[in-house]
């Protein structure tokens, strides 16, 4: 009987705990209903929630910096790489929640390099010396398309190197 009554209290302890989520200071809470993303965004603090149905996915809508470096190959096959630095926002936490979940720095980064590959696909390495501001533009252009899929918004992209090996 003893037994019985420890395993009510614990989880009777659990259902409470399981109740309350904290969403922290910067971020955003995207309120899910059996996994789905709803409409409704919770400001940071404590909320109550009814545990296994309804969870709150936090989200840092803070500015955030990446720093990522990538190689790839051009139309005629020269190693061109890739220095930046990324400053971005999570502007839609909703579409975030919905297509990548949190942290975004991993699929950021994979959206980078995803650019870079579709811009670097369509020149040749000569143009880089020729036409490096143009060909900066397009990756910055195609970057911003991609991440803004996920409802982030890139503030300012730095490229430290953008070319062949010199």
């Amino acid at each position: 009987m003893v037994i019985l009554a420890t395993v009510f209290v614990l989880i009777g302890a659990l259902l409470i705990r399981a109740s309350f989520v904290i969403v922290p200071p910067g971020h955003i809470g995207v309120l899910t209903k059996y996994g789905r993303p709803q409409e409704k965004l919770m400001a940071p603090g404590l909320h109550v929630i009814t545990p296994f149905v309804w969870k709150i996915i936090p989200v840092n809508v803070e500015p955030q910096t990446l720093e990522h470096r990538f190689s790839a190959p051009s139309e005629d096959y020269v190693e061109i790489h890739l220095s930046l630095k990324l400053v971005f926002v999570v502007r839609f936490p909703v579409r975030t929640v919905s297509t990548i979940r949190s942290p975004a720095q991993p699929y950021i980064a994979k959206a980078i390099d995803a650019s870079l590959k579709a811009v670097l696909s369509e020149h040749r390495a000569q143009e880089f010396a020729t036409q490096q501001a143009e060909l900066k533009e397009q990756f910055v252009e195609e970057i911003e398309a991609r991440l803004n899929a996920f409802g982030i918004e890139a503030t300012e992209i730095y490229i430290e190197r953008f070319g062949p090996d010199e």
